[in-house]
């Protein structure tokens, strides 16, 4: 093992799930239900449009699943992302080549390839303009799905952050510091909200769908769920309950991978510019010419041909097009046609097998083909 690298199990996202959507103009919409169209391998678990999210957690710290932040994006990349800490001076790592005002020619302590920036809060000119703010992740593990992957919510919502900190705070009160295995319930409920007219300097109420989240009994989840969960994830949670899996792990940061990977990158994805790449995903992996080539390729390899894989496939293909997608699978069909000439006793003479020695991507290259 090697400290710091190998030494702890880090658990990796495997989606995101969405409180809202913005429409084609930049409007912010709160939908009444969650969205998974970053998670779509829960959708025959949850339901298209799922109005509330039974999970369960990794670990005793609250800390290691509930994180939240303030961070500037600028159009089309991670700009700035505070660290406080409590008892000392609040900071920010800014990744951003340019000058703003606080930042200094100092790496940041916890993000060399950061530079240290004085986090002014509410009095920074980003945070006055808009353009930073709160933001709040927290990490799930959904049992009826799996007790493996974790999924993470990503909000912005000060009353979402206040509403989901309280309760993980009243479950740490009610289990004596025991979270690990506990079952909290997050939902969406409407409640009138405060808003600001500057214009016409008023201030009027309008009921939204804010996200709220409720510590469960065990006993009450398990009268609704145990007949819905598969055996192996059933004893996966009794075994995380009594503590028999390992908590030391650490969940795997995004945010720190960006910030680190700032001096190779010329930008990083703004959550607009990610929500019109995932779109753009989704569009390639349903395209009626590669829906129909794949279940050739499905008919002749036994590998399903299910919209996740196709969203695997549409990820890693290069080019990322319709075009580089239906160029893989035509090659691949070609190479199962070869392979299936050089099996079948047609002659008595044998056909030497075909060796692709060009693979088309990386994910080939790389073994892992995903059909």
């Amino acid at each position: 093992m090697i400290a710091g690298l190998t030494d702890k199990i880090i658990v990796r996202r495997a989606g995101k799930i969405r409180a809202g959507k913005r429409e084609e103009g930049g409007k912010m919409i709160n939908t009444p239900h969650f969205l998974l169209h970053d998670a779509p391998q829960l959708i025959p678990v949850l339901g298209e449009k799922p109005t509330e999210i039974y999970f369960t957690v990794l670990s005793n710290r609250y800390q290691d699943f509930f994180r939240d932040d303030l961070r500037w994006y600028s159009k089309n990349e991670l700009m700035c992302v505070s660290t406080h800490e409590k008892g000392k001076a609040p900071t920010a790592a800014y990744m951003s080549f340019n000058d703003a005002p606080g930042v200094k020619n100092t790496p940041h302590p916890a993000f060399p390839k950061a530079r240290e920036r004085s986090c002014l809060y509410k009095s920074c000119p980003q945070y006055l303009e808009g353009k930073c703010g709160e933001h709040f992740f927290l990490d799930m593990i959904i049992p009826q799905y799996s007790l493996g992957p974790v999924f993470q919510l990503d909000n912005t919502s000060l009353l979402a952050i206040m509403n989901v900190y309280s309760a993980i705070q009243g479950a740490v009160r009610a289990s004596m510091g025991r979270l690990q295995g506990e079952i909290f319930r997050l939902y969406k409920k409407e409640i009138p909200v405060s808003f600001a007219d500057l214009e016409k300097m008023k201030k009027f109420n309008r009921d939204q769908a804010v996200i709220h989240l409720e510590h469960i009994p065990f006993e009450t989840y398990e009268k609704k769920f145990q007949g819905k969960i598969s055996i192996e994830n059933w004893s996966a949670l009794m075994g995380l309950r009594s503590g028999a899996i390992s908590t030391e792990y650490e969940i795997g940061s995004d945010e720190a991978a960006q910030i680190e990977a700032a001096p190779q990158r010329a930008s990083l994805p703004s959550p607009d510019e990610q929500d019109k790449i995932e779109g753009e995903v989704l569009a390639r992996a349903n395209n009626e010419t590669v829906v129909k080539l794949l279940d050739q390729l499905s008919a002749m390899t036994g590998v399903p041909n299910t919209e996740e894989n196709r969203i695997k496939l549409a990820r890693n293909v290069n080019p990322p097009t319709v075009e580089g997608i239906v160029t893989y699978v035509n090659s691949r069909i070609a190479k199962a046609k070869k392979e299936k000439a050089a099996t079948d006793p047609v002659t008595d003479k044998m056909t030497p097998p075909q060796v692709d020695h060009k693979p088309v991507n990386a994910a080939a290259a790389a073994g892992g083909t995903l059909f």
